[in-house]
């Protein structure tokens, strides 16, 4: 299984949609396969979604940004 993390120089980042990067482990029998942080491919509707589901992503960690809440 793929999951996302939103990040910015290995640190969790806390905003969806102007993270820097997404880091994407690859996850089977509860480990950790493999890891590749990817550049975000840009902040309009729809497109980071789509781009997470076309590098196999199926879980997506956000982290709440308290200074918008």
């Amino acid at each position: 299984m793929k999951i996302a993390v939103t990040t910015e120089n290995n640190m969790v980042f806390p905003h969806f949609g102007r993270s820097p990067q997404f880091t994407i482990y690859d996850v089977e029998d509860k480990k950790i396969k493999s890891k590749d942080a990817v550049d975000n491919p840009g902040h309009e509707v729809g497109v980071i979604p789509e781009f997470l589901k076309n590098k196999g992503v199926v879980e997506m960690n956000r982290i709440k940004n308290y200074y918008n809440a």
